[in-house]
């Protein structure tokens, strides 16, 4: 019952809703799991994606010098975080 609560309470309320009526913490992980496991052909193309974005990256017409370096930076976060950089 403890790991089901700390299950339920680390999760944003939109993901809680489509697990709150599962009767296990094993259930609750498992529903999880599904949800937000990733395969190797999303990975792929996410990263195909966001190679692409780099490679278009523009500054966006009425965009601040600080709107466009946080969403460079964010991007390149993305980058590393699927491996292209």
């Amino acid at each position: 019952m403890m790991v089901r609560a700390i299950i339920a309470l680390s999760l944003p309320d939109d993901v809680f809703h489509s697990l709150v009526n599962l009767s296990t913490a094993k259930d609750m992980w498992n529903t999880l799991c599904v949800l937000y496991y990733e395969t190797i052909e999303v990975k792929k193309s996410k990263k195909i994606g966001l190679v692409r974005q780099y490679e278009l990256f523009v500054h966006e017409k009425g965009e601040s010098l600080n709107e466009y370096y946080n969403r460079f930076n964010n991007l390149l976060n993305d980058l590393k975080l699927y491996g292209s950089l």
